[in-house]
């Protein structure tokens, strides 16, 4: 964990990043989250601060809108995107990890980490501390500046792992 100060000077559009003292700024069960995956953080704003960020939250893995002054005290405020129905490509999981704005229609378009773990078995040490999935890359939107996103389905896929002994297939994260 590190400790940041987003948007406490923006110049010329862009973002200034102080970095000070390592610091775990968000402790086991923070607002109820049990965990905090590998996505990366989607800053949406400096002033308020806004960004997306992946939770472990009531045993679902779902993608919040957290806001405030700086990261150390930066809320949840809404749930914006969650997994699909059991069995569906991203029926275990739905993390937005990255963002790009579309000034023209006023949307924000959103790809999004997929897992769906539908059949597949534990992966071996040291693997095992993770459930084995088919991951794949999902696209959505926001009309409303990343309050809530609309799914509009898979975009790229990979070759599905369910063969006997492979715990992972498909693909994983994506940026912008």
């Amino acid at each position: 964990a590190w400790n940041a100060r987003l948007g406490a000077e923006e110049q010329d559009g862009y973002f200034a990043i102080e970095v000070g003292k390592q610091q775990d700024i968000y402790p086991n069960n923070h607002f109820g989250f049990t965990a905090f995956p590998d996505e990366p953080i989607c800053v949406l704003s400096s002033r308020p601060l806004r960004f997306l960020m992946v939770g472990l939250k009531d045993s679902t893995v779902s993608t919040y809108l957290w806001e405030g002054s700086s990261l150390n005290d930066a809320r949840p405020v809404a749930k914006v995107l969650e997994p699909g129905p059991r069995g569906t490509f991203d029926g275990d999981y739905a993390g937005i990890s990255a963002v790009v704005q579309v000034p023209q229609k006023r949307e924000l378009i959103g790809l999004y980490h997929a897992e769906d773990k539908t059949g597949m078995p534990r992966p071996q040490p040291p693997m095992d501390a993770v459930d084995g999935a088919n991951w794949s890359i999902g696209i959505c939107v926001s009309e409303d500046a990343g309050r809530s996103f609309r799914k509009l389905g898979q975009t790229i896929s990979g070759k599905p792992g369910r063969t006997p002994g492979q715990a992972f297939g498909g693909l994983g994260m994506a940026g912008m």
